[in-house]
């Protein structure tokens, strides 16, 4: 069978599908000659076979010899031949199924090529409507395009708005906590921060609020009748330093020169003598002094005997080396006005020239001072021994400024003394050169106002924290946050235990401490209280630095609202087992003070009104200010 290759006439042009089964076409005439060259070879063994079966004339032997080469050849031929036949079967069958096979491909190829035609017509109006519509994609490509343009202005747009809008958010929450804390800051007062009443902001009422636990009764303000009354007495005969006599009108000019009473007083009705009898006399007494100026001369006299020539010569002390000088009463006045008034060197002048009319110049009144804090600075050291004799001390720092710069008064005190020293810094440094909180024991308690300094290991005595700046604290959270109801809950149990300490002192004075139950109930409020607030504080602090992050701040430490680190801090501290301790001491020992006030008080009258004086006194680096004992010390000084 010869394949002939299949013509297809497509759009005039001549196509010819041999291209296609060119493979399959020399596999077709590979198997034409190996089945020709097979029929030969069938031939050619028929043809020997047939020379075999018919054999020429010949000897017996040499033929029956042959005969049985023959018949072996035969043998071998036929069985080639039987091969090759079935051989040439099995290529006629695959020849056969081939050709079946690719007659179908054929069929099959054509139709696909008449659906292919079908198709190219179809492609080509496609093609003509793919270009309308390429010219249409194009205009909307540009469209597009300028639209993409218009979409990623309006995205960097929105990008520079969202970041502007998360830089105003971070804004707006840091004015949000600066107003948070000024609004706190302005609420402060002497009730709710160690601010003093003189600082208290205009408009604000500056009288100390008396928190009392009094009930309201119907009585009077004030003293009520009955009660005690304190004022001044007379002081005995001895003292009295002078007497006028007061008598009618009428009996005036019988008084001496000198206003006092004659021996006897005549009436001037009748002219009758009249006798102390007669008198009715009612005492009272006036104190009051004078400024009086005592102009002494002191002159010195040297003498020579005529005689024997001798010279006797009398010392000049030191305190009369000048022609003329103010005395000892005068400098002391000067101590006394600088010391106990905190009266600035330039209003002691003036003080001075209105009462004594005497002048003493800015350079004398220094003088003096610095001269009596020399003298002070030997019994000032000697005070500062004296602490170790008592229980319980307490300190405290306030800061002064001198000459424009921030320093240091530190205050010791006890329940009956007082020592101020001066510090340029504030450190443990400091503490240890005063030699007052080192050389204490164990069996010595120190009130301070949660100084951690304290709490370091070169010390041995006992902490105790301030409860008053305690509740001070908590009223400034109540100032942030009105509605925080565990700080409010806590400034009233703390106040009311407080008070019942001081009801229970006033009742028995052997009474030494609170009711076991009333302690206990307390200590499971602030372990309860303590550990929910700080969980939750934590977590709150801890979204609001999640939200700044996200909102772009990266500032390495993002500062919590000042309402939650307030309340953080106060927490933190009460978390601390020793400090928990040293705050709550006195309500299982009531020798122990609640309050740190004894220093408070004092430390006030010297220091929070930034006297002048004080600002001199500690330029002169005098350390030793003064001691309370010194209060008192009037006696002449010989400076």
């Amino acid at each position: 069978m010869t394949l002939q290759p299949k013509t297809i006439d497509y759009n005039g042009s001549c196509w010819i599908a041999i291209s296609e089964y060119s493979k399959k076409a020399s596999d077709v005439r590979r198997l034409t000659k190996k089945v020709a060259s097979l029929t030969s070879r069938c031939k050619e063994l028929e043809s020997r076979l047939n020379d075999w079966e018919n054999p020429s004339k010949e000897s017996a032997s040499s033929v029956q010899r042959g005969l049985a080469r023959k018949q072996e050849a035969h043998e071998n031929l036929k069985q080639q031949h039987d091969d090759t036949k079935q051989r040439l079967k099995e290529v006629k069958d695959k020849l056969k199924d081939f050709e079946n096979k690719y007659a179908k491909e054929v069929e099959t190829r054509i139709k696909k090529e008449r659906e292919n035609k079908e198709l190219n017509k179809k492609i080509e109006k496609l093609t003509l409507e793919n270009m309308r519509l390429s010219g249409e994609l194009k205009a909307a490509n540009e469209l597009n395009d300028a639209l993409k343009t218009k979409c990623d202005e309006l995205l960097n747009s929105k990008m520079e708005t969202e970041s502007e809008s998360n830089r105003k958010q971070i804004e707006n929450d840091d004015l949000k906590n600066r107003l948070t804390k000024q609004k706190a800051q302005m609420s402060k007062d002497s009730s709710n921060s160690g601010l003093p009443t003189s600082k208290t902001p205009i408009g604000k009422n500056k009288r100390k609020p008396v928190v009392s636990s009094r009930e309201k009764s119907d009585r009077k303000i004030g003293g009520q009748p009955g009660h005690p009354q304190h004022k001044l007495s007379k002081c005995i005969e001895g003292l009295i330093t002078g007497t006028e006599f007061h008598v009618p009108e009428d009996f005036r000019d019988q008084l001496t020169e000198d206003g006092k009473m004659p021996d006897f007083l005549i009436c001037p009705e009748c002219g009758t003598k009249l006798s102390e009898e007669d008198f009715l006399i009612r005492d009272k007494m006036e104190f009051d002094f004078e400024f009086r100026i005592k102009r002494t001369r002191h002159r010195f006299i040297d003498i020579t005997c005529h005689e024997c020539g001798s010279v006797f010569k009398v010392g000049i002390p030191n305190h009369l080396k000048e022609e003329a000088q103010y005395g000892p009463m005068i400098k002391t006045y000067i101590c006394l006005l600088s010391k106990v008034g905190i009266v600035s060197v330039n209003r002691i002048q003036k003080i001075i020239e209105a009462t004594l009319e005497l002048s003493p110049s800015e350079g004398f009144i220094s003088d003096t001072i610095q001269k009596f804090g020399e003298l002070t600075e030997e019994f000032a050291r000697k005070v500062a021994t004296l602490f170790q004799c008592f229980a319980v001390v307490h300190w405290d720092d306030t800061c002064i400024t001198v000459n424009g710069e921030i320093r240091w008064l530190r205050s010791y005190a006890t329940k009956w003394m007082n020592l101020f020293v001066y510090h340029e810094k504030k450190d443990l440094e400091g503490l240890i050169d005063d030699g007052i909180l080192t050389v204490l024991t164990a069996i010595h308690k120190v009130m301070h106002d949660h100084n951690t300094v304290n709490y370091n290991e070169i010390f041995n005595y006992l902490n105790l924290e301030c409860n008053q700046h305690l509740l001070r604290d908590l009223a400034a959270v109540l100032c942030y946050v009105p509605e925080c109801e565990w700080a409010k809950e806590l400034k009233e149990m703390l106040s009311g235990m407080i008070h019942e300490r001081n009801e229970l002192v006033k009742a028995n004075e052997n009474e030494r401490t609170l009711p076991e139950e009333t302690v206990r109930s307390f200590n499971e409020f602030l372990d309860r209280t303590l550990e929910e607030q700080y969980k939750l504080l934590t977590e709150q602090i801890a979204a609001h630095e999640n939200e700044q992050r996200a909102l772009g701040n990266e500032s390495k430490k993002i500062v919590p609202p000042e309402h939650l680190a307030v309340q953080l801090r106060i927490i933190k501290r009460l978390l601390v087992p020793e400090y928990r301790k040293a705050y709550f001491a006195w309500m299982t020992d009531f020798s122990v003070p609640v309050t740190n006030n004894v220093c408070l008080y004092r430390q006030n009258r010297y220091a929070c009104q930034r006297l002048l004086i004080l600002s001199f006194f500690c330029s002169l680096g005098l350390s030793h200010i003064s001691s309370n004992l010194l209060a008192d010390f009037a006696p002449p000084l010989h400076l």
